[in-house]
């Protein structure tokens, strides 16, 4: 596998798309995830899912491409796991997060904490107050005790977003 690959491979089907705040999705959200999951173990199998981590639900890329570009089997089931599915419940969406693998749950951590950093201003309250109250569930669904660097820093993005509305 070859990092470079995967983050190519993102970058050209995120071509075009734009985050709510009108910036380019891939260098204003798909790079800072990645880099805050590169920044914290420097592993190149798990900056891959982070490149990856929104293809399969926001672009027309498939598994079978994931695979052709050299991911494995645990690569490609932590962006499978990673992807929203359409017309889920809450709670069975829930459910999944508690099950989530540890490449997958890097990544979402990451995922959740940019997204809240850049949210505020942008989103509204209501908004990026449900979305901050997901991210207590997975920690706590994820034993929020658990001293790493990526529950650090979703609770520190929590706490920022709940601290900044006073919830």
């Amino acid at each position: 596998m070859k990092l470079n690959a995967i983050r190519d491979f993102a970058k050209l089907k995120h071509a075009g798309q734009k985050r709510d705040d009108g910036s380019d999705y891939f260098e204003n959200h798909i790079v800072p995830v990645a880099d805050l999951v590169h920044g914290w173990y420097k592993n190149p199998l798990i900056t891959a899912v982070a490149y990856a981590h929104d293809l399969l639900e926001d672009t027309d890329a498939t598994l079978d491409e994931l695979v052709a570009l050299g991911m494995d089997v645990k690569q490609r089931y932590a962006v499978e796991q990673l992807t929203n599915i359409k017309g889920e419940k809450p709670i069975d969406k829930y459910i999944r997060w508690g099950g989530l693998e540890s490449f997958a749950r890097i990544v979402k951590c990451a995922d959740r904490a940019h997204n809240l950093e850049s949210a505020l201003g942008v989103w509204s309250e209501d908004r990026v107050v449900k979305y901050a109250k997901e991210g207590r569930l997975m920690l706590t669904l994820w034993d929020e005790f658990e001293q790493t660097s990526p529950n650090l820093c979703l609770a520190n993005a929590v706490s920022k977003v709940m601290n900044y509305y006073a919830k």
